[in-house]
């Protein structure tokens, strides 16, 4: 079944917004630019999508491309999705974005619009103005969506590397007494350009029984290097990706699921959880506006699909993360998750409940097994948080 390009392009470019990469969001909307016309309202909303990216500058081409909708348009995008983006404009910029989200979803007209702009006219603040130190928030996403920005920014000084963050150091270790700290980011051991986590373990492992080693990083937005034992440096490590765009998923997920490769489709929705979720959104929408049975029927199977392993596919990669916290004796890490993660774990425990005839018998057991085990130890966790009050 083909979905118009344009379709995905405009969902990826909110997607970016959302998260913060500005430079995907501009990349997207310029394509998708030239697939559309006054005949649709992404042709306003595209540029509203520009604005946002940019607020600094004038919104004039907004109000230009609403005018030239055409009379029969419907406005009906869902801008929920947007939210979280409008929120991170400062105080005098938020006005005017909800202006124009109030006339995107009929609760004013063109000319209302436009004298509240008039009246909200002012010096506003970029929403792309990346801060030098990375995020304090103990949210990992953020963390990454940070670093992806500063490979996009500052070119310059990863080189060749695509770099790998630094998410925790181990106590009393080479990289905690070095002063290594969450938000470094590795660009390069023993003068090797390091691109992924595994290049990084390999690469470590290597030099185990060694002389002293350099190993080169990103704070902020300065290089700096500190020369380590050879062996163990003590840090977690996470590769720095960025999820792929709606239209890529889209393809990819089709061809797991038509070639039977489950882990690969699994790996997807793990990669990609915003991706995926705009994806199932998209779904919804084409089951809502497609006339023909089949082309539904079509686009219902994949979306249930997708909705199942959303689900399932965020466990069984929390426990991946798991293991690797407990591996490493890191209780610190151990805690972080079970705490961090509540959220995700009741929603599990929730849809494993209304769900389970849907999810293959093994498996379903597998996560039962798995969530019994996180439950005894978030009973644990909680105990411990009222010890120590």
């Amino acid at each position: 079944m083909h979905v118009p390009n344009w379709f995905f392009l405009s969902n990826d470019a909110e997607l970016a917004l959302v998260q913060g990469n500005i430079i995907r969001c501009k990349t997207r909307i310029t394509v998708a630019l030239a697939l559309v016309t006054p005949k649709d309202e992404i042709f306003a909303i595209l540029r509203f999508f520009a604005w946002l990216a940019e607020p600094h500058q004038d919104w004039n081409d907004v109000i230009k491309a609403i005018s030239q909708l055409e009379s029969t348009v419907n406005l009906t995008w869902n801008f929920s999705t947007l939210m979280s983006a409008i929120t991170r404009l400062d105080e005098k910029t938020q006005p005017v974005a909800k202006n124009f989200l109030a006339f995107f979803e009929g609760y004013i007209d063109l000319p209302t619009l436009k004298t509240r702009l008039e009246e909200e006219k002012t010096a506003i603040t970029p929403v792309n103005a990346l801060p030098l130190t990375p995020p304090t928030e103990t949210d990992d996403d953020m963390l990454i969506q940070w670093a992806l920005q500063l490979q996009e920014l500052r070119s310059d000084l990863f080189g060749e590397a695509q770099g790998v963050l630094i998410l925790n150091i181990t106590e009393n270790s080479q990289a905690d007494k070095h002063g290594l700290r969450r938000g470094d980011i590795v660009i390069a051991y023993d003068e090797q350009p390091m691109n992924n986590v595994m290049q990084l373990i390999s690469a470590i492992q290597t030099k185990a029984s060694g002389p002293q080693v350099k190993l080169r990083f990103i704070r902020a937005d300065t290089m700096q290097t500190v020369v380590l034992k050879g062996g163990k440096v003590g840090i977690e490590l996470i590769n720095i990706t960025s999820e792929i765009p709606s239209q890529q998923f889209w393809e990819k997920f089709v061809t797991t699921v038509q070639t039977g490769n489950d882990e690969d489709r699994n790996q997807l929705v793990i990669d990609n959880p915003n991706t995926s979720e705009q994806v199932q959104k998209l779904l919804s929408g084409l089951i809502e506006s497609t006339e023909k049975e089949d082309e539904k029927e079509f686009y219902r199977a994949f979306g249930q699909m997708l909705e199942v392993l959303r689900q399932v596919m965020p466990i069984q990669h929390f426990m991946q993360e798991f293991a690797t916290a407990v591996n490493n004796k890191n209780m610190e890490r151990v805690i972080q998750l079970l705490t961090n993660k509540a959220e995700l774990l009741d929603q599990v425990q929730h849809f494993l409940r209304k769900h389970s005839k849907e999810i293959p018998k093994q498996q379903a057991q597998q996560l039962r097994k798995e969530m019994e085990l996180i439950g005894k130890l978030r009973k644990y966790v909680s105990h411990l948080a009222r010890l120590t009050k």
